[in-house]
């Protein structure tokens, strides 16, 4: 295989006749790399008789130790899903009659801080791959670096934008060499698992729908930049590995996505019109190495908080499955099971400006076939989503190449339970998020001092959650307005000597906040921003910087503080709230806000059922349970109504009581709207959106 400008990666310039010249000669150079191909593809035939792994492209079919087949994967995200429950989902992805399995690999997700690698726990990637093996999956492997998927960032660490912006996904420093450096990591992570050393990883991608943000076609930046990446997978899996990129299912993403007759296979997203889709990726691949391939069929899709919640036709997915089949194409279903973006991990879409701002819902239920509790997801027309897929897929069960004679049985269903006889809980405790004793746990120094406007969320090292402002007023400023410029990114309350000052702040909004009484001079004036997820697709994203951007005015001028702004982050975690000091709900002013509130109730010790928490009667916030992170709630806005608690974030270490033995649940809720009332939560059996 040929990467072409391979020594332009290494630092090298290229002059525009070199770049004319290596053009000229690419007739050659893709002649030549096919030949390779086809020469590797029988030297490695003749090893296989041999006993060893092989999996590759011929005759532009997969083929799998000498046999030809059909990939039929399905998406499923292990960082949606507990770790207790992979082997269950892996068994249901299996038994509806799929033969590998397709994941990505978030790289903020294992990399939070710089520096600080995590492959533990939730996020044991190689025993989640191991998993998946031993039920008798493959392996798809999208490492990145870049992702999308409705994840916070498309996947990439907020770490890489605190010194400001900077250019994003191109050949480009400070990033390329950040990028590169954690594709680089990921790939000798995996490469035991690689199918050829006797694992389950039989395709790994390079980068994720460029064509949408890039043009490889005619920016030589973007160029080096997918070939630079190109380069660092061969070097680590080999060239008898099989890279591929993915774009949207026509000819124009695929061309500024993907090299044109390298040795990396082009694939299509969506392929709503099939033939059209084959018919781009024929154009894209050598001859005898365009395999008919759909990565991502969409078995439903994605829903941002103020829409419907997504639902599509089963029989119209079904059939479409069919075709694709049909037509001796393979496919991996995004999503076979979607999971949760639990925590602070779900993201956001934007306009390539900015505008139409939408943040991704903390359920990624997908409307798959595998619904995010584990049962069977139904479409739009009220059909069983999971059965309809499976006796399309049952038509096309190859016992050679799928490993076993017969699908097997799906494992029986999940029985969620609705926790407390279903009726209400009232919360008992309570602690004002901002005051002196949270605020010496949450955020014990300040990120910043005396700047003269406030600075961003990546200037100051946030990750995730929040960023106070705060600051002492020089003048004045009751009765007038105050405006930050372009609006705060993403949601603000505006607090003065601890007293809110009219409705919170939405991006979208920008509309002023009138200041009542309180805000004299020598009054505190706070700022509580929220960052409900950061942009995960388009050419916004290096743009999505968080916090205030703009400064903040009153009644049109700057506003003028004694000794500048003091800022500091926020960003609760259960370790964290498991130190704050809570008191009874009782004693709790009407004025406190925003509020974390608290009560511990018992379940069965023998707990083993799923649950959803009904979150009406609120308005925003995130809920913990044991000090899992459920992700956040916005009833105002819908359309997710419950959040989804698994049965083991209810099974802690410690928490037994020992007279009843029944298990002590503990639950903690962040209010940020709704306060001056006691408010009650419900656990129900069923996932509820409107």
């Amino acid at each position: 295989r040929v990467v072409k400008g391979e020594g332009r990666l290494k630092g090298q310039k290229s002059s525009g006749s070199v770049a004319r010249k290596q053009e000229m000669g690419s007739g050659k150079l893709f002649k030549i790399c096919f030949l390779c191909l086809l020469s590797s593809s029988l030297g490695l035939e003749e090893e296989f008789n041999g006993g060893a792994r092989e999996f590759k492209i011929e005759s532009n079919r997969f083929v799998k130790d000498g046999k030809p087949m059909l990939l039929k994967a399905g998406c499923i995200h292990y960082s949606r899903v507990p770790v207790e429950y992979w082997k269950d989902r892996l068994l249901r992805i299996r038994a509806m009659g799929l033969n590998a399995i397709q994941t990505y690999v978030p790289w903020n997700y294992h990399e939070e801080r710089r520096g600080e690698i995590n492959f533990e726990g939730d996020r044991d990637l190689i025993a989640f791959m191991k998993i998946a093996q031993d039920i008798g999956l493959l392996v798809i492997l999208r490492a990145g670096p870049y992702m999308c998927g409705e994840w916070d960032f498309g996947g990439l660490p907020t770490w890489i934008v605190e010194n400001g912006t900077i250019a994003l996904r191109t050949y480009e420093e400070p990033y390329y060499t950040l990028a590169s450096g954690w594709f680089r990591t990921i790939l000798k992570k995996t490469e035991p698992l690689l199918y050829k050393n006797g694992g389950p990883i039989v395709m790994v991608q390079v980068e994720n729908e460029y064509g949408s943000y890039g043009n490889v076609a005619e920016n030589e930046k973007d160029r080096q930049y997918m070939e630079g990446l190109i380069s660092v997978a061969q070097s680590v899996v080999g060239n008898d590995t099989i890279l591929f990129t993915t774009d949207g299912g026509n000819l124009g993403y695929m061309q500024h996505g993907s090299i044109n007759g390298s040795s990396v296979l082009t694939v299509g997203d969506g392929c709503g019109n099939v033939q059209q889709c084959w018919d781009a990726q024929a154009e894209m691949n050598p001859p005898g190495m365009s395999v008919n391939m759909v990565s991502e069929f969409y078995t439903g899709w994605l829903s941002h908080w103020t829409e419907k919640i997504a639902n599509t036709s089963t029989v119209d997915v079904a059939k479409h499955l069919d075709s694709v089949l049909s037509s001796n194409g393979s496919v991996s279903l995004y999503m076979a099971h979607g999971g949760t973006s639990f925590g602070y991990w779900s993201g956001a879409n934007a306009g390539n400006n900015g505008g139409n701002f939408v943040a991704d819902i903390t359920s990624y239920d997908y409307d798959a076939p595998i619904a995010e509790g584990g049962q069977h997801g139904f479409g739009s027309d009220g059909k069983d989503k999971y059965a309809a897929l499976s006796s399309v897929l049952t038509k096309y069960w190859d016992p050679e190449t799928d490993g076993s004679p017969t699908i097997p049985e799906e494992p029986p269903l999940p029985s969620p339970v609705a926790y407390g006889n279903g009726e209400p809980i009232s919360m008992q405790y309570f602690t004002g998020m901002l005051s002196e004793r949270s605020m010496s746990v949450l955020s014990p120094s300040s990120a910043a001092e005396g700047d003269k406007d406030p600075r961003p969320m990546g200037l100051l090292g946030c990750l995730y959650g929040f960023v106070l402002y705060r600051a002492v007023l020089s003048s004045d400023a009751a009765g007038l307005n105050l405006t930050i410029p372009g609006g705060p990114r993403d949601r603000a309350h505006v607090i003065i000597d601890s007293e809110l000052q009219g409705s919170p702040i939405f991006r979208l909004d920008s509309e002023d906040v009138y200041l009542g009484f309180a805000a004299k001079k020598g009054a505190t004036i706070e700022i509580l921003v929220e960052n409900i997820g950061r942009v995960n697709f388009g050419r916004f994203m290096p743009n999505d910087t968080k916090g205030i951007i703009n400064g903040v005015e009153i009644d049109g001028k700057p506003l003028e503080t004694e000794k500048g702004w003091d800022s500091y982050c926020i960003t609760p975690t259960g370790d964290k709230l498991s130190k704050l000091t809570f008191n009874p709900v009782s004693t709790m002013s009407k004025n406190t806000m925003p509020v974390f509130f608290k009560t511990v109730i018992e379940v069965p010790g023998n707990v083993t059922g799923d649950s959803y928490l009904n979150m009406d009667g609120w308005g925003k916030g995130y809920v913990w349970v044991n000090g899992k992170p459920l992700g956040r709630y916005w009833q105002s806005a819908g359309p997710q109504r419950t959040l989804y608690v698994p049965a083991p974030f209810l099974q802690g270490t410690g928490n037994e009581n020992y007279l009843s033995g029944n298990l002590k649940v503990e639950i903690v809720v962040l209010e940020l709207d709704a306060v001056g009332s006691v408010h009650t939560i419900m656990f129900e059996k069923s996932p509820r959106f409107a």
